[in-house]
């Protein structure tokens, strides 16, 4: 079974093209929901063995391939074992605050309203069974996917007052609430990513609001004439973000479908 399913013609003509030319083409992907499963406990997450397999060989022939994620750059290498691929992979941690590439590890300081907010989050966790601090060094998160369901909208009021509080941006996702100071979205960063690299086509592969930013940017290299796909990891929680796919992928597994189709076309 292929576990995803194409929703516009311009995804069969991306596949075609980049048959023809893979050193034009450029593939940004998500790590959370995308590459790996959502889990309980964000540290137990893993790459999809799959996903990795397509991973080295879309990396092994595409002219450029991102990771564009939420996570900190050192947990996604961990997770997704990416060592050996990092001579012509690129991964972008905190929505690309932080970037992991060939040359090295690129880091921006830790700003003070997250250390306040840390703190404030401990507070909540405490009073609320099930609820989790995610530490990310320039940012913080709050877990509520082991809380009984109704949870996050619970805390949602007094989680947004301490960002408020400390100076930061709230950004939701699947079970979770991110606070931190960085103003960089995933969108920015695939944008900077084709004025650097110049590609012929570009796709974006995501599942979650966070996501959405960079699915834009796909749209206005579309209007501008570029070849764009948005690939989108379907899920209950986000079924709404289906309507944006050119093709939908039924999680992970789909999303290594749609790979292994992709990289079938140059082997």
């Amino acid at each position: 079974m292929k576990f995803f399913s194409t929703k516009s013609g311009c995804a069969s003509e991306f596949v075609a093209e980049h048959r023809a030319d893979p050193g034009g083409t450029l593939v940004a992907l998500d790590f959370d929901g995308t590459l790996a499963e959502i889990v309980p406990n964000p540290e137990e997450a893993t790459i999809h063995p799959g996903a990795r397999r397509q991973l080295a060989r879309l990396v092994a022939q595409a002219g450029h391939v991102v990771i564009i994620t939420g996570r900190p750059v050192d947990q996604v290498r961990r997770l997704g074992d990416l060592d050996d691929l990092l001579d012509r992979l690129v991964v972008f941690g905190q929505y690309g605050s932080e970037r992991l590439d060939a040359c090295g590890l690129h880091l921006p300081p830790t700003p003070a309203g997250v250390e306040r907010a840390r703190a404030g989050l401990v507070e909540i966790a405490e009073k609320n069974s099930g609820v989790f601090v995610e530490d990310k060094r320039i940012a913080v998160a709050v877990h509520t996917r082991r809380a009984a369901p109704g949870t996050l909208q619970r805390i949602s009021d007094e989680v947004l007052r301490l960002a408020a509080d400390c100076g930061l941006r709230a950004e939701p996702g699947r079970e979770v609430i991110e606070l931190r100071a960085h103003r960089v979205s995933k969108g920015d960063t695939l944008r900077a990513q084709l004025a650097e690299l110049a590609p012929r086509r570009v796709a974006m592969v995501g599942d979650d609001l966070g996501d959405l930013p960079a699915f834009e940017v796909v749209s206005e290299a579309r209007r501008r004439g570029l070849r764009g796909v948005n690939v989108v990891s379907g899920s209950a929680e986000r079924p709404e973000l289906a309507n944006l796919a050119d093709v939908l992928c039924a999680g992970p597994a789909g999303v290594a479908g749609w790979l292994a189709e992709l990289t079938a076309a140059c082997f």
